[in-house]
């Protein structure tokens, strides 16, 4: 996301490409492999993990974290489900 400091991002498209989701009892983790296409250009993998709490009978994230995949950072295989 630096690299759109001072930039224009004329689009945003998001493909999760997989999803798991652990939970025990009131709190949970999900755990995101995305695609992202910015400027219908730059293409990019991420990771995105997010922590989440049941608060009267509904989820809320409490918090999210992201990183992005790289050559010499590629996505994990058990979190691709390959």
């Amino acid at each position: 996301m630096r690299a759109l400091v001072g930039t224009a991002l004329q689009s945003f498209d998001e493909t999760v490409l997989v999803s798991k989701i652990y939970v025990f009892g009131n709190v949970a983790v999900a755990v995101t492999a995305c695609e992202n296409v910015e400027n219908e250009s730059n293409v990019e993998r991420v990771v995105e993990m997010m922590l989440l709490v049941k608060e009267q009978g509904s989820w809320k994230i409490a918090a999210q974290a992201w990183d992005k995949a790289s050559e010499s950072q590629p996505i994990p295989a058990d979190i691709l489900g390959s």
